[in-house]
């Protein structure tokens, strides 16, 4: 469904919540083939647990690159054009959970412990994957990761800078 058209600019939403999907969407990254990418990726991640340490807690990742490689992520008077793809800033998101799997024998409440979610955590996942999205197609993206924690009240981003890219393509290299 993505077209090969070097004038349309395609940024996927994805708000999704196992590995095959996402293995879809990093897919459609696979299209960027000319010097400025025309499909980017929004990840929006969340969950929680509701133990006796109540955790919900999110992230929201941008990118439009499959690379782990430093040299294809060089930095211009425009800034970094590429970015790392979410796969790839955060590998994990590709892996598929015991409860993905067409055999577990998991029961429906052990599913809805393994995937739960605060009852605001996606409301604040979306708002912040529109900020990205906006900042993006007004080109003033700054940052391409996102990261909050409800109970604690803390957000952390990372920035476009050459030092952030390379750590997080040395972390998951």
């Amino acid at each position: 469904m993505i077209a090969r058209n070097y004038n349309t600019l395609t940024v996927l939403m994805g708000c999704v919540n196992n590995a095959k999907a996402r293995a879809t969407l990093a897919k459609t990254l696979e299209f960027n083939y000319h010097r400025s990418p025309r499909v980017w990726w929004i990840d929006g991640g969340n969950g929680g647990s509701f133990g006796a340490l109540r955790e919900c807690f999110g992230q929201v990742l941008i990118g439009s690159s499959l690379s782990n490689v430093p040299k294809d992520y060089e930095f211009s008077e425009l800034g970094c054009i590429w970015l790392p793809a979410p796969s790839v800033q955060a590998p994990e998101l590709l892996i598929i959970r015991p409860e993905e799997l067409a055999n577990n024998r998991l029961s429906c409440a052990e599913l809805a412990m393994l995937n739960a979610q605060g009852l605001m955590v996606n409301p604040q996942t979306a708002v912040l994957m529109g900020e990205i999205a906006l900042e993006l197609v007004s080109g003033c993206l700054k940052r391409f990761t996102v990261c909050f924690d409800q109970t604690s009240g803390v957000m952390t981003s990372k920035y476009t800078t050459p030092a952030a890219i390379m750590r997080v393509l040395r972390a998951n290299g």
